[in-house]
Order: C-alpha cells, then sequence, then structure tokens
C-alpha cells in the first residue's frame, strides 16, 4: 500500500479541524435560567390609569342678582372661613347716555313737569267743586231741620259732596303718579349715586379659595361665577378606565396611587364608580368606550 504523501496528511488534518469546528458551532449552549418553587396564591388583577385629584365639596360663589362687584381681595389658596366676608356688592351702575337718548329723556322730563303743573290745577278746581258741595250740603241740613226741604233735596246735595269728595281724591292721586313720573323721568338724567355696599356673599364654607375667576370691580350678572371655595382636606382622584376593566371594578376595591408628587405610595378606596360610560378619543386617535371611577384619598396629603 502506498503511503501518503505529506501534502496528504496535512489537508487531511486540515479537514478534521474544520469538521471538528462545525461540530462545535452546531453543539447547542447552555442558557442561564432562574429557578423558583411553584406555590399557590392569591391572584393579583392591575388596571393602571391616570388620573386626576379634585374637591369633594366644591361651592361656586356667584352674584344672586345683577350688581356691582368690588375689587376682589383674596387670592388662590388663601383660607377662609365659614361667614368670611369675600365679595362687595353695590348696585348696578347706570348706562352713559347717548346725545339722542339724552334728548328723549329731557323731552319726557319736560312732560312730566307739565302734567304735575295740570295735575296740581285739577287739585285746585277740584278743592273748590268740593268745599263749595260741602257747604251747599251743610246748608241742606240746616233746612231740613226745619222743613224747609224735602229729604230728595237733602239726599242730592249729600250725594253732591260725596263725590266732589271722591273726585278731589281721585284728582290728588293722579298728581301722586304725575310726580312719581317726573323723579322716573329725572333719573334717568341723573347719573346714579354710588350708595355703598348693599350686600355681601359671604364664605360657604371653611377652606381654601380654589379659583377667582374675576378680580377687578365691574358689573357681574346674576349666577356669573365670582370665586370658588372647597376644603382641600378632602380630596378624591378621578380616574377614567376601559369600561371593560370598570366591570371588575365595585366600591370599596383597594387602589394605590403613585408618582402624586410624593415620595410614598397612598393607599385609597373605590367610593363610586359612575354608572354611564363616555366616548373618549386615545392618543392613538381611538375611541374608547371609559367610565369614572372615584376613589378617597387621605386627609394627610
Amino acid at each position: 500500500m502506498k503511503k501518503p504523501t505529506r501534502r496528504q496528511v496535512i489537508l487531511i488534518l486540515i479537514g478534521v479541524v474544520v469538521a471538528a469546528v462545525i461540530v462545535y458551532g452546531l453543539m447547542p449552549t447552555p442558557v442561564p435560567v432562574e429557578t423558583e418553587e411553584v406555590d399557590r396564591g392569591p391572584l393579583r388583577v392591575t388596571v393602571e390609569e391616570e388620573g386626576e385629584t379634585q374637591v369633594v365639596d366644591r361651592y361656586v360663589v356667584s352674584s344672586p342678582v345683577a350688581a356691582f362687584a368690588r375689587r376682589i381681595e383674596v387670592d388662590a389658596g388663601d383660607l377662609v372661613e365659614a361667614g368670611q366676608p369675600l365679595v362687595a356688592l353695590e348696585a348696578p351702575r347706570a348706562a352713559i347716555l347717548d346725545p339722542r337718548t339724552e334728548a328723549e329723556a329731557q323731552a319726557r322730563v319736560a312732560a312730566a313737569h307739565a302734567q304735575v303743573a295740570q295735575a296740581d290745577e285739577q287739585i285746585r278746581a277740584a278743592a273748590a267743586t268740593a268745599r263749595l258741595a260741602r257747604e251747599e250740603r251743610d246748608r241742606a241740613e240746616r233746612l231740613a231741620a226745619v222743613a224747609s226741604i224735602t229729604r230728595q233735596q237733602l239726599e242730592q246735595a249729600t250725594a253732591d259732596a260725596d263725590r266732589a269728595e271722591a273726585s278731589l281724591e281721585a284728582t290728588r292721586a293722579a298728581a301722586a303718579t304725575a310726580r312719581a313720573e317726573l323723579d322716573a323721568a329725572q333719573a334717568t338724567l341723573e347719573p346714579s349715586a354710588v350708595l355703598g355696599i348693599q350686600s355681601t356673599l359671604c364664605a360657604p364654607a371653611a377652606g381654601r379659595v380654589l379659583a377667582v375667576h374675576r378680580r377687578s370691580a365691574g358689573h357681574v350678572n346674576p349666577a356669573e361665577p365670582i370665586l370658588e371655595v372647597g376644603d382641600t382636606h378632602r380630596m378624591e382622584v378621578r380616574v377614567d378606565v376601559l369600561s371593560q376593566d370598570a366591570v371588575r371594578i365595585t366600591s370599596g376595591t383597594r387602589v394605590e396611587i403613585d408618582e402624586w408628587g410624593g415620595d410614598d405610595v397612598l393607599e385609597a378606596l373605590v367610593h363610586r364608580v359612575e354608572p354611564q360610560a363616555f366616548t373618549r378619543v386615545s392618543s392613538l386617535g381611538v375611541e374608547e368606550q371609559r367610565v369614572a371611577v372615584v376613589a378617597g384619598l387621605p386627609a394627610s396629603i
């Protein structure tokens, strides 16, 4: 048998080395794993969402009528006591008249003056008629006492006197109406006098000023919000969760709140799950059905 040459031996050794490298590369390598003993325990399902805090008892202070409010002196965050004056109200200021409206108001004042003068003349005429009727009645009573006139004539004189008195009273009432109309017409031309504080809006409960909607003095409409007051020691957190998650949440469900501004994790309980869902568009542009869940916060935060 012919002995292999040196070249053949080298080629055989190279082939063996290559085959060994390929076999070693194809061999599975061990993977490090962590092991733990299997045990039975409670299953914890967590729903994680972002929420916002809100005051439980929030009061909106507003004017019950149209008025002029003085400048608000309190700031958001100030402590207030129940019944503490917050807003001073005055009578509304009169509007400035344009030339046409002012001319019309002056004409009404002149007409009212004429009506007052006419009413005064009517009073004098009615008073003279009533005085004459009284004198006729008194004379008829004296004549009737000596049987110089009939009873019918006496009754006629008495009725005439009563009608004259009634006419005088009606004329006086008409004169009072004319003077009232004159006062109203003159009030339109005169600027409203500042009568000072006529009403004060007070804090409905002890707490803090949460928001000041208007600070400068000016006209306020009925039910217009001026500021808000609430007890910041009674807080709750409102979280909007998906409707499919809300069906597993009930009153008393445990809540953990983190990343609220402190280092500790706050624990709370669900107060209520609002029964009505609403639609909200997510950050991905997808419409989601969500339900509001409200939980109480500890008073210590």
